[in-house]
């Protein structure tokens, strides 16, 4: 019988504190997946006391433990005073948490947010962590999401958000995308991948939230689903409200039916977060372009 491993799951997005993050999702499923497998699965949520709950941490870690998983939530030490930007700051105070519980066979990050620049720096420089492989599972750096959604970088502190993601990257000792066009926009982009590259798909989305058992919205304050009959087609845009997943398009191409497909549809649903940033507001979007009643 193999012996068992221990693996650490580090994430920015996890499903309980953050409802329907993409990340969140995959790595959710790929900890259920493992402890499935006999792993020794921990989580660390390294956003702090971000959550869209209404739940606390204490309540997800329960609901995690049910399953065998062990989720984590990364303190920020106040007393630690780093004059540098945000993520950072995170990405050593998350170095500092790796080194006291330097105990992992495998570590599995995202790029997004580069959480694992400074303890991927360490083992380069031979300092710390040489027994614990590091697995970037890559999900989208802030590059390539900004370029998706004709962003530039807004200052220095988005710029070196961009060297943090692209150097966990190029660290690592192996790197895992769900995409072969993820790679090939990396390579595209003149990053130095590493030998281990492989594209593997991520797993189905785990049963722990869909089994009715933990609702990930609080119990009393489910709404009641409009319940309308409509004579015509309802349209629906499911998907974070930005360019890139490609709210303009489908703002567009509405634009350009003809008379007779404009008449044969009754409804047009808009299904996402909304996203305000750098002076792009989807709600505002929408409404300008006339559909927002």
């Amino acid at each position: 019988m193999s012996k068992m491993s221990r693996i650490l799951i580090i994430s920015p997005d996890i499903e309980g504190p953050v409802i329907n993050g993409g990340i969140g999702t995959a790595f959710t499923a790929l900890a259920d997946m493992l402890v499935q497998n006999n792993e020794d699965v921990d989580i660390l949520y390294t956003s702090g006391r971000y959550s869209e709950s209404t739940h606390g941490f204490e309540h997800w870690n329960t609901i995690y433990k049910e399953y065998r998983i062990n989720l984590i939530q990364l303190a920020v030490d106040e007393s630690l005073i780093i004059d540098a930007p945000h993520f950072r700051k995170q990405s050593y105070q998350t170095y500092l948490w790796l080194k006291d519980n330097d105990k992992y066979d495998k570590i599995i990050g995202c790029e997004w947010q580069g959480a694992l620049y400074y303890t991927l720096l360490a083992k380069k420089q031979g300092l710390n962590f040489n027994n614990t492989e590091i697995i970037i599972n890559t999900h989208g750096s802030s590059m390539w999401a900004d370029e998706g959604n004709y962003s530039l970088p807004r200052d220095q502190n988005h710029l070196e958000l961009y060297y943090l993601e692209q150097k966990c990257v190029e660290l690592a000792d192996s790197v895992v995308s769900p995409s072969a066009y993820l790679i090939q926009w990396m390579r595209n982009k003149k990053w130095k991948l590493p030998f281990n590259t492989k594209v593997i798909f991520n797993c189905e989305p785990s049963l722990i939230f869909r089994t009715g058992k933990h609702p990930i919205v609080n119990e009393d304050e489910n709404t009641e689903m409009e319940d309308t009959c409509y004579d015509g087609i309802e349209l629906v845009f499911f998907g974070r409200l930005e360019i890139r997943k490609g709210l303009d398009l489908f703002i567009k191409s509405l634009k350009n039916f003809n008379l007779n497909n404009k008449n044969k549809i009754s409804k047009i649903t808009f299904m996402g977060k909304n996203i305000a940033i750098d002076g792009f507001d989807a709600m505002d979007f929408i409404d300008i372009n006339g559909f927002v009643e």
